[in-house]
């Protein structure tokens, strides 16, 4: 499934798609993940993940 650019669902405005990179801390363990497709809102810097991107965090922690 791709992102597409939109408005963000925290504060209306304008996002774009962008590569980030991702920490999660899950049970005391630092996860980093680089490179992470997200669509990023340009005024809060909310991030939403696709559902791919978030399988592929996932199957890397679990």
């Amino acid at each position: 499934m791709e992102l597409k650019v939109g408005i963000c669902p925290m504060c209306g405005c304008k996002t774009e798609i962008k590569n980030v990179d991702v920490q999660e801390m899950i049970e005391d363990d630092l996860y980093i993940f680089k490179e992470i497709e997200a669509e990023v809102c340009t005024q809060c810097g909310e991030r939403t993940y696709s559902e791919d991107e978030v399988r592929k965090i996932e199957s890397n922690i679990l």
